[in-house]
């Protein structure tokens, strides 16, 4: 996922930064779901 970011931070190919955007819904959002679940889950 930071290679997606760093690569979209200096790239300004419209429709590769779209393939980037829609790679991040579709593969890394889950994942942040995920996350939230795992973290909501801990005893502070």
């Amino acid at each position: 996922m930071l290679t997606v970011r760093n690569s979209l931070t200096h790239d300004y190919d419209n429709e590769l930064i779209k393939q980037y955007c829609d790679k991040i819904v579709a593969v890394y959002i889950d994942m942040f779901y995920d996350f939230e679940e795992t973290v909501g889950k801990l005893d502070f």
